[in-house]
């Protein structure tokens, strides 16, 4: 059996003498990314860089409040930053995450990993991860502080998720495929790969690592645009991380946001 260890002291002894992040680890919370928020309502002057992370969550949540199942076993982590940016760079915040958790997944397993916009990762066509970026506006439009939020299955977890998710949902490693310790290793290698991003947010320099592991790109999907659901192919993911589609009839569409299902499986 090998070790699992998610500590305060092996997290920081793993992050190689960088010392942005600091930790805070316990057993079971409703929901990081609310916990933090609260921590930030608390106390407004909160240096950026604390990282809250739970064994598990009882109400961890997704975009549109959708359920994000966390049992033990899983990655369930929230971290603090406080862009100098306006508020759009939380969509930026959230692509870069999600190329520092598939850069991060496939430096421990050789594997590759891909991305679907916007906001989740998978192997093998299965969800292993998700994330959620929610923040403070200021009165000038600007952000104020960022919670990015991280939930990744790492491990088959010790109670299983459920029944309607099972089909649908991955992990980063199959058991034999972990090193000892592998949330910690796997939060680390996150959190270093996500720090290299955050520093060069501004010249989007992560899209090219978006792009190439795009799961949507080339595909047929269905999307909700106004008031009506359309299909079409998508182009590309732009500059400002807006996925492109062609539509059936023809027409170009930037989606900022929304949901997007593939339909051409």
């Amino acid at each position: 059996m090998k070790q699992d260890l998610l500590s305060q002291a092996l997290l920081s002894s793993l992050m190689q003498g960088e010392d942005f992040f600091r930790f805070q680890v316990v057993d079971c919370l409703p929901s990081t990314n609310a916990a933090l928020k609260a921590l930030c309502r608390e106390n407004p002057t909160l240096s950026e860089g604390l990282v809250l992370i739970a064994e598990r969550q009882t109400r961890g949540h997704g975009r549109y409040d959708r359920v994000f199942s966390s049992p033990k076993g899983g990655i369930y982590m929230s971290i603090l930053l406080r862009p100098t940016a306006s508020a759009e760079a939380a969509t930026l915040l959230t692509a870069a995450a999600a190329v520092a958790v598939a850069e991060a997944a496939e430096e421990l397993t050789g594997l590759p990993f891909s991305i679907k916009w916007v906001n989740d990762i998978y192997r093998n066509g299965r969800k292993i991860a998700g994330i959620l970026t929610e923040g403070s506006m200021e009165a000038n439009g600007r952000l104020s502080y960022a919670v990015l939020g991280i939930g990744i299955n790492v491990l088959p977890p010790e109670e299983p998720h459920p029944e309607a998710l099972s089909s649908l949902v991955g992990r980063v490693f199959e058991e034999k495929e972990a090193p000892d310790n592998p949330r910690a290793r796997l939060v680390a290698a996150v959190l270093c790969r996500l720090l290299y991003h955050y520093r060069r947010l501004s010249d989007k320099s992560f899209l090219e690592g978006y792009r190439s592991r795009s799961m949507l790109t080339g595909r047929t999907v269905s999307f909700s645009h106004g008031d009506c659901t359309q299909r079409g192919e998508v182009l590309g993911i732009d500059g400002d991380c807006r996925l492109l589609i062609k539509t059936e009839k023809g027409a170009s569409v930037a989606l900022q946001s929304g949901e997007v299902q593939l339909t051409d499986f």
